[in-house]
């Protein structure tokens, strides 16, 4: 398979989706992120601060001082942090891809209306 950028191989697999394989090689994935993602420098300071917390909840987690758990809405193992409020860091609420999705939709409109 050919990167659909340079051409070349293209033999990327998502560690996290194995049956995923990406349509552009790894060197032209690190260039577009380099290119399109913001640096933290230029983030606007709540958003840096709520980057920093996930930052933390997430080593929280790697060290287990935070423990992973299920969805709590449908009880799926594979789950999501989800941060309430910002100014208690180590206070998450686990979700499933779908619910934390939905949550985010529901949380958006209410802000909208």
């Amino acid at each position: 398979m050919i990167c659909l950028e340079c051409g070349g191989p293209r033999d990327y697999v998502k560690p996290c989706r194995p049956n995923y394989v990406q349509a552009y090689c790894r060197a032209c994935t690190n260039a577009r992120m380099r290119r399109t993602r913001r640096k933290h420098s230029e983030l606007s300071k709540e958003a840096r601060r709520k980057n920093n917390i996930r930052d933390l909840a997430r080593h929280y987690v790697r060290t287990g001082k935070i423990k992973r758990e299920s969805c709590i809405v449908c009880g799926l193992p594979k789950a999501q942090m989800h941060h309430p409020d910002y100014s208690k860091p180590l206070e998450v609420i686990w979700y499933c891809q779908k619910h934390h999705a939905e949550l985010h939709r529901k949380l958006k409109e209410e802000i909208v209306d």
